[in-house]
């Protein structure tokens, strides 16, 4: 069992050291007593814009952006929607291969698919598919911390059972690789292959199996310089990134869609915002995003959107 792990501010995102670009996320959440309205899994595809928030998110702070039809979907490292207005869809994610994360994931994954099938309330998505996430930062030793091969087989454990017919989808759920940091590695590192490398070594593994896993869309994750770059540093150190992602995100012979589904800068965020949005939803192989995060000093402040917030609504 790992120690608690905190709930992040601004002030914790600022202290955090140039050698991990990187910030802990809160453990699953524990079950709750609240019985929130079930989220789809099928967003629309109108927008690439999501959320992604978790136990430690202000109350009530989800619905500030139910009136905004920019965002479509969420998610919260979790498995479980816990409390996503069902306006949005909700993508479930295996978090780690520890017992606390693997233990519920195939009871709750069914649940969101039942709980999708009657919530009439959600937007139906433009394919009609359903999507899983896997690992979180399986690269990084205080996230999922998980080795190549360990992770490969992994998936082949929990998550491609969920590539062949699962009612109402014959053809199986949409699957995701592990999501990646964008650490690179370090002098004094233990070796292992981190960020796009280890994304690589991963892909490249799962094509030996006797039967490849089921690989449909690459989640990433990105964060800016820590020492007060220049915007203009941060936004083409971005886009550099996801470019040498889709170099990577190539699989079977086929050009995987990215999701960004963690990034952030820590200089202008606005500004940063007003640049990248655009780019990545005029860009082709970039499928969704979600800013880092629905949290206190980051997307919302004081009970309503944060200056941050209405950029990214907007």
């Amino acid at each position: 069992m790992l120690p608690p792990l905190f709930l992040l501010t601004t002030l914790t995102l600022l202290t955090i050291t140039t050698s991990t670009p990187h910030h802990p996320k809160p453990r699953a959440p524990q079950t709750s007593t609240a019985t929130p309205s079930a989220p789809s899994l099928n967003p629309p595809f109108g927008s690439k814009r999501g959320l992604a928030y978790n136990e430690h998110s202000p109350s009530g702070s989800l619905s500030l952006f139910t009136p905004h039809t920019s965002i479509t979907w969420g998610y919260n490292w979790n498995s479980s929607p816990r409390s996503l207005p069902s306006r949005f869809a909700y993508v479930p994610e295996l978090h780690s291969l520890r017992a606390e994360h693997t233990s519920d994931w195939d009871d709750n994954v069914h649940k969101a698919l039942a709980s999708s099938s009657t919530t009439s309330s959600s937007p139906s998505g433009a394919d009609g598919e359903m999507y899983l996430m896997s690992f979180n930062e399986p690269d990084l030793a205080d996230q999922a911390n998980i080795s190549v091969t360990d992770a490969v087989q992994g998936f082949a454990q929990y998550m491609m059972p969920f590539a062949t017919s699962t009612p109402p989808h014959k053809d199986g759920l949409k699957l995701g690789s592990p999501a990646v940091s964008n650490v690179r590695p370090a002098p004094g590192d233990d070796g292992k292959p981190k960020g796009l490398p280890y994304l690589k070594a991963f892909l490249a593994k799962c094509e030996t199996l006797p039967q490849p896993c089921r690989i449909d869309f690459v989640p990433i994750h990105w964060y800016g310089c820590r020492k007060g770059c220049p915007l203009a540093t941060d936004v083409d150190k971005f886009k550099k990134h996801v470019g040498e992602a889709v170099e990577v995100a190539v699989y079977q012979g086929r050009q995987l869609p990215l999701w960004v589904t963690e990034f952030a800068t820590f200089g202008d965020e606005e500004g940063f915002l007003k640049e990248v949005l655009p780019w990545l939803d005029g860009h082709a192989d970039v499928e969704r995003y979600s800013y880092f995060w629905v949290g206190e000093g980051s997307l919302v402040q004081d009970g309503g959107l944060s200056g941050v917030g209405e950029v990214y609504v907007s």
